[in-house]
């Protein structure tokens, strides 16, 4: 398993929306859930105003 510590920690520190939209982007394109998910979380936490678990994505159509 590849070892994404240092990408998760730039997700996890980062304030930037498009950075984390890039990288969430770029990670479904190459099947990495786990990061594409990271950013997603780190996008919600950053740009909407509720409270830590309020909040669930919609899993498929």
């Amino acid at each position: 398993m590849p070892d994404y510590s240092k990408i998760l920690t730039v997700i996890a520190t980062s304030t930037d929306a498009g950075q984390l939209r890039n990288f969430q982007a770029n990670a479904q394109a190459k099947g990495v859930t786990v990061i594409a998910q990271a950013a997603f979380n780190r996008l919600l936490a950053i740009l909407v105003d509720h409270p830590p678990g309020s909040l669930r994505p919609i899993s498929g159509p």
